[in-house]
């Protein structure tokens, strides 16, 4: 199987930039719903992790960060 179920999960919610590149449209794309069906459908974790905190430059805004999530049981072999 390797990668097919999850190029065609993306496929499904408009792509993913770094496989779509010249062709992908970011209007077509849930980020959300694209993540909840990983990790609702497929045996891997969540691709991306994200998290509301702090802004170290400005203590009364937070920011959104984003992170890779690479792990054991995500990991693509």
């Amino acid at each position: 199987r390797g990668l097919k179920p999850l190029v065609k999960l993306l496929q499904k919610y408009g792509g993913w930039p770094l496989i779509e590149r010249k062709t992908w449209n970011p209007s077509n794309f849930n980020l959300p719903n694209v993540m909840s069906d990983i990790k609702q459908n497929l045996a891997m974790g969540v691709l991306l992790e994200l998290a509301i905190e702090p802004d170290l430059k400005d203590a009364e805004k937070n920011v959104i960060s984003v992170r890779g999530k690479v792990n054991e049981t995500n990991r693509v072999k």
